[in-house]
């Protein structure tokens, strides 16, 4: 999954940066089926990786980091 911010903007630096991984940690340690394998932050995008079980859909797994 790749998530940025409107326009690309190059926010995602310093504290920003900091906070977005902690909640990111949070969010998948939220539901005890999903792992995070893998994250990547750069200054204007972010990629992870997750590991979910069949029976939890993928389109409901990306409203819960949208919010």
């Amino acid at each position: 999954i790749v998530f940025c911010p409107k326009y690309r903007h190059q926010i995602l630096k310093g504290d920003i940066a900091k906070y977005s991984k902690r909640q990111l940690y949070y969010l998948c340690h939220q539901k005890d089926k999903i792992e995070l394998l893998e994250r990547n932050f750069q200054i204007d995008h972010i990629h992870i990786v997750i590991l979910l079980p069949p029976e939890i859909l993928s389109f409901l797994i990306h409203g819960l980091f949208e919010r």
